[in-house]
């Protein structure tokens, strides 16, 4: 599963929706706090949705990438996607 929100290069914005351009201070995956805000909403809506369909609650899924096709070198950022998606995947219960 890929979780997003970045979907790829050939879609406008990488499938971002445009009205995130109208975000005070925002810049698009990168260690910033109004990216990560929305961001962690977005991630936290995504597993509420999947969660019955992991793998360890007898779904399908048996892994889930973030951040599709990043090329950037913001080390902090992709160690906050990483622990953002393990700290909320691992918390979740098994029904």
């Amino acid at each position: 599963l890929r979780i997003g929100p970045y979907i790829s290069g050939e879609w406008t914005y990488g499938g971002l929706p445009v009205w995130l351009n109208q975000i005070p201070n925002i810049s698009f995956r990168s260690n910033n706090d109004a990216w990560k805000r929305l961001m962690r909403q977005f991630i936290l809506n995504i597993i509420d949705y999947v969660t019955p369909y992991l793998a360890k609650n007898g779904g399908p899924i048996i892994v889930a990438q973030i951040e599709n096709e990043y090329s950037g070198n913001d080390h902090a950022y992709v160690d906050w996607c990483g622990s953002l998606v393990n700290n909320e995947l691992s918390s979740t219960e098994i029904p």
